[in-house]
């Protein structure tokens, strides 16, 4: 397979609009045309992992964190920023990147960590990508069927594998022309009163002016009526960043501790209570990595308890302030256990690939 149809697999699987504006996810490093029939899977694309990836001839890299976060002004082959870089163009290694689009989806890093905990719902759903609008026309009954056509000729109507989608109602108009103008219907100074459709299509917002000119074209009426409105995108269920989980059974603080040591198969965790916290919880948050940003919808979602990787000192006293006792597993400790069950998940979206996870991927710290 050439780099370009893995990439599309890699979407499919790590839809890219999902992932948090912020982040560079995707394509790091790599040509269209690049044979891929080695992929390595790392959460960082470390010098020591990239040259294990050259060793092993291995052509594409998959790192969970992205490797431009902080692109250099300055592209300095020396510096230990780029060098990694700087190896893996020297030897055709593509790099690329889920991310955060690898914690939003179902299935993904934020499910594997609430596993031993439940099912559990996003605590920020995710949109359906792409800006739509709605746009809603006023026509003469005879004339409805030559105007939605010309609409749904040029991109009006389609919802996902549905086309030609529309409304209509009947209503009556009015309408009273200055002078000068041409009504098609009536003459000008005098109200007029018509018996009308309400006709409304949604369309992609790229193809609104095409639209509307050919609405124009097919509308009898020398100035018609029409609204263009802003769709909010839909969310999409079990998909987004972070989880809230209603526990089955209500468990205390170092009962949870405990159960996410062992998942997460780590030494220990930091625990904090929150401010009149319960001695046992029944709802917990999750967020793999910085779990900070999504404090405050984890409250608003009754969350007593937030597991996390990592929180800065001011954030820690904010989730406890909110009323959240607190798991705090280590950054890293929280995501790099996923590629273990998804080493078969991308084995069998690529068959022809031989798969394997990074033997030098490892927490750059260690306790002592």
């Amino acid at each position: 397979m050439r780099l370009a149809e893995v990439e599309h697999g890699l979407k499919e699987l790590f839809p890219l609009h999902l992932a948090e504006s912020w982040d560079p996810v995707g394509r790091q490093l790599g040509r269209d045309d690049q044979p891929i029939r080695r992929m390595m899977l790392t959460i960082d694309a470390t010098e020591a992992v990239v040259e294990e990836a050259i060793a092993g001839q291995v052509d594409l890299l998959l790192a969970y964190h992205p490797v431009l976060f902080h692109p250099p002004k300055r592209w300095n082959g020396d510096d230990p920023d780029v060098r990694p870089l700087t190896r893996a163009a020297a030897h055709d290694l593509a790099i690329w990147s889920p991310h955060t689009a690898f914690d939003a989806i179902q299935g993904g890093v934020t499910d594997w960590l609430v596993e031993p905990f439940g099912c559990g719902q996003p605590l920020r759903s995710a949109n359906t990508p792409g800006a739509s609008r709605k746009i809603t026309v006023f026509v003469p009954q005879k004339d409805l069927e030559q105007v939605r056509n010309a609409m749904a000729a040029t991109g009006a109507g389609s919802i996902g594998a549905y086309r030609e989608c529309s409304f209509s109602v009947l209503g009556t108009g009015t309408f009273r022309g200055l002078p000068g103008t041409s009504p098609a219907i009536g003459v000008p100074e005098q109200l007029e009163s018509v018996e009308e459709q309400r006709l409304e299509m949604v369309c992609p917002d790229s193809q609104v002016p095409l639209i509307v000119a050919a609405l124009r074209e097919a509308h009898p009426y020398e100035e018609p009526a029409i609204d263009i409105t802003a769709l909010l995108p839909q969310p999409q269920p079990n998909t987004g960043a972070g989880r809230m989980v209603r526990l089955e059974k209500a468990k205390s603080l170092n009962q949870l501790a405990e159960m996410a040591r062992i998942h997460l198969n780590v030494d220990g965790v930091e625990v904090a209570d929150g401010a009149g916290a319960p001695s046992k919880h029944k709802v917990l948050a999750a967020c793999p990595g910085s779990g900070a940003d999504l404090i405050p919808e984890a409250a608003a979602a009754g969350a007593t308890i937030f597991l996390t990787g990592e929180m800065k000192h001011h954030e820690q006293l904010q989730a406890l302030r909110h009323g959240m006792s607190l798991i705090l597993a280590g950054h890293t400790n929280t995501e790099r256990g996923v590629f273990k069950p998804w080493t078969k998940v991308l084995q069998k979206a690529f068959p022809t690939i031989n798969i394997k996870r990074s033997r030098r991927d490892r927490h750059p710290l260690r306790r002592v």
